[in-house]
């Protein structure tokens, strides 16, 4: 996946552009345990090395991921998860 993105990155360079913004994942860091988030650190570096201006979105969660809830959310009319109180930004 991050040899695909920093393909992106060259293109962008190439054709021009002027900003990027990109999807990342909340806790994104080069030496995590999670492979997603090692992949998504390396690819917010190469976008900040590029020169090229950018913006990072960073969801805590993101929707597609929780198709295997589409049943429960269906019948209850609402979204369950393991997160308290607490606020989330669901993409």
């Amino acid at each position: 996946m991050p040899a695909q993105q920093f393909g992106f990155v060259d293109a962008a360079l190439a054709a021009g552009v002027r900003r990027i913004v990109y999807g990342s994942q909340l806790h994104a860091m080069k030496d995590s345990p999670v492979r997603f988030l090692r992949y998504h650190a390396v690819v917010e570096d190469a976008i900040a090395s590029s020169g090229i201006a950018f913006t990072t979105c960073v969801p805590t969660s993101i929707l597609q991921c929780r198709f295997g809830y589409r049943s429960a959310i269906a019948s209850e009319v609402r979204f369950f998860a393991p997160a308290a109180d607490s606020r989330v930004s669901i993409v």
